[in-house]
């Protein structure tokens, strides 16, 4: 008769212990657990004695028999670290500039997506011979953090309540007051979000850097277990950057909520900045479509300047006039062209491919997502994890699973489309306001008819948006997968250039390749932009 009086207490020390867990940790551990089951199961019946993707029990086993993480984790960190806080100090002074000058916002955010269409892969060879392996390290770091804060600090510093503004310029405080004292704090759930996502992207620019050149770090182990064929270190190495990718990504939205902000992520990544009160003016669109060409004349311009300030050797550093030479002047110009844009169509034909099947696959997992809001809690941590998988190391694998022809090309652009995109979308489809939601559903339609008539209508700007991260994200994709594993499309011209020092091919594939990119993020942006106009409407 007393065993029940002792376990009383115990019962309500285990439900105290239980509802002390965060909301969502649960819903995730069983999404991880279902993830590493069906991984099992995967390794047994779809890829049965192959040896490409090992069981989890065997990547484990591995994980716990190497002793060399900790040091190589060590030195990358060192590397992501410096590059994230670089990247993020000059998106923060970039922001700010465009705060106090708004003219410039269009052209610094335009400046900003140039740097996320550069293909990384290609310029790094060219960094590593002007500035060493260590900061070359850390300049890919920074110029994978710089673009998604930049787009977030841009985003929140004009997140303000114009009400506060109006208290600061009551008490004689200026532009700076307002910023220090208002705009910083009103910037923090939007910045924490950029914040938090460039994290990952720091230290996959770390490993990128490693995988270039490099005596240490988590991208030289990579290189050493796949060149030995070691395809359980492979993974173990991929699945300990990945962890520490999403740790970090946790922290800092841990230390966000911790300081009283909300964090934002779904939506920073695709955020644009609108000047408010824009006259729709001839004047105003006329400027809108020379925002490109201005930016781009400003690249054109710090290009230039400096390969002089530097005294780079023309050699290996292609300036602006050698580059235009050598694809519309030149003696040989017109077959340099051809040879390009000949890649450059294999390149397109599978990057929009990949782009079409991961952002299908996308919009499917959202809608599924949002009828399941438990399915969605256990799901999105795995999707944000997936994000941070070293997929420069994992391409060869993907190859020797999917082939060296255009499916193993179009899965691996496939993969970069799908998590930006969905994580947009589905936090578009949530969107709706529920007061519509209640109506629909008092007039008995179904999830479905919801999902399709409301849902979607107030999701069409977010799926912009990812369209026009993902685009260029396709590309990068693409580009990645032809330099390591296939043998056609201007990723292999990048990649036979640098072996064979041609730096003319090298220099004018990187920009035809980066200026298609920022050309199709600048179009789908467009269209963004009228759909937005027409939601507000």
């Amino acid at each position: 008769m007393s065993q029940p009086e002792v376990s009383q207490p115990n019962r309500s020390r285990a439900a105290r212990l239980l509802a002390s867990v965060p909301a969502g940790w649960l819903e995730g551990l069983a999404g991880s657990a279902v993830l590493l089951g069906l991984w099992e199961l995967m390794t047994a019946v779809v890829f049965p004695g192959r040896h490409v993707v090992p069981p989890p029990s065997q990547v484990v086993a591995v994980m716990f028999h190497d002793g060399f993480y900790l040091s190589s984790l060590g030195t990358t960190l060192s590397e992501a670290g410096r590059g994230w806080l670089i990247g993020n100090i000059a998106a923060v002074a970039f922001a700010v500039l465009a705060l106090f000058v708004p003219r410039l916002s269009k052209t610094l955010q335009q400046f900003g997506a140039i740097t996320y269409c550069v293909p990384t892969v290609a310029i790094g060879p060219l960094i590593l011979i002007f500035a060493g392996p260590d900061a070359t390290k850390v300049a890919i770091a920074a110029l994978s953090v710089f673009f998604v804060s930049l787009i977030a600090w841009m985003t929140g510093l004009r997140a303000t309540d114009q009400a506060s503004l109006d208290l600061v310029h009551a008490y004689g405080g200026g532009r700076l007051t307002e910023l220090v004292r208002v705009r910083l704090r009103a910037a923090l759930p939007s910045a924490s979000g950029g914040l938090a996502l460039s994290a990952p992207a720091a230290i996959l620019g770390a490993i990128i850097g490693e995988y270039l050149g490099g005596t240490h770090g988590l991208g030289v182990a990579m290189v050493s277990a796949e060149e030995s064929f070691q395809v359980a270190r492979t993974w173990a190495i991929g699945i300990v950057a990945t962890g520490v990718s999403g740790i970090a990504y946790g922290l800092i939205l841990l230390v966000v909520r911790k300081l009283g902000g909300d964090p934002q992520v779904g939506t920073v990544t695709g955020a644009a900045v609108h000047d408010r009160g824009a006259r729709r003016s001839v004047f105003t669109r006329a400027g809108r479509l020379a925002g490109p060409a201005v930016s781009l004349g400003v690249i054109v311009a710090i290009w230039a300047l400096a390969l002089k300030a530097f005294s780079l050797s023309s050699y290996f550093a292609k300036s602006p006039a050698a580059v235009w030479s050598f694809l519309f002047k030149g003696p040989s110009s017109t077959a340099h062209r051809n040879a390009v844009l000949q890649a450059l169509g294999v390149t397109m034909h599978d990057a929009m491919l990949g782009w079409l099947v991961g952002t299908g696959a996308a919009l499917v997992g959202a809608a599924v997502l949002v009828q399941l809001p438990r399915v969605r809690a256990a799901i999105f941590p795995m999707v944000m994890t997936l994000r941070s998988v070293p997929l420069i190391a994992m391409t060869p694998l993907i190859a020797l699973v999917f082939g060296q022809g255009v499916t193993g090309v179009t899965v691996i652009a496939a993969i970069v489309t799908f998590v930006p995109s969905l994580v947009l979308v589905a936090s578009g489809l949530e969107s709706a306001p529920p007061q519509a939601i209640e109506l629909a559903r008092a007039y008995n339609l179904s999830s479905m008819g919801t999902l399709v008539r409301i849902r979607a209508r107030y999701a069409t700007p977010s799926l912009f948006a990812a369209a026009k991260i993902a685009m260029p994200g396709a590309i990068l994709g693409a580009i990645l997968a032809e330099w390591l594993i296939t043998g056609s499309g201007i990723g292999h011209l990048m990649a036979a250039s640098l072996i064979g020092s041609d730096y003319g091919v090298l220099w004018a594939s990187v920009v035809v390749a980066s200026a298609v990119s920022l050309v199709l993020y600048e179009v789908v942006g467009s269209f963004e932009g009228v759909a937005q106009s027409r939601l507000a409407s």
